[in-house]
């Protein structure tokens, strides 16, 4: 599941309702081209700002779902992170 939005300043709130009670990871980028996709370099390595859920970051890739993931229980859940080069 995701979603496309315009960030329209420094801060964006997505929100995803009724999500079923488990574990997730959340993963975003910011296309700055607008292309719908992550621009790589010659190594394979994003050349766009991304960032996951817990400020995970990986080696040589994305991070481990493990790192990234949060569980969603009973309420509303608030999830903060960073997205960085």
């Amino acid at each position: 599941m995701g979603k496309i939005v315009n960030a329209k300043s420094s801060q964006v709130m997505v929100v995803f309702p009724n999500l079923s009670l488990g574990k997730y990871a959340v993963a975003a980028c910011h296309d700055a081209d607008g292309n719908g996709k992550i621009n790589r370099n010659p190594l394979g390595m994003p050349t766009e700002v991304s960032g996951f859920s817990n400020n995970a970051r990986g080696s040589f890739g994305p991070p481990k779902f493990e790192n990234a993931t949060f569980a969603i229980g009973d309420g509303d859940a608030t999830i903060r992170f960073a997205i960085a080069k």
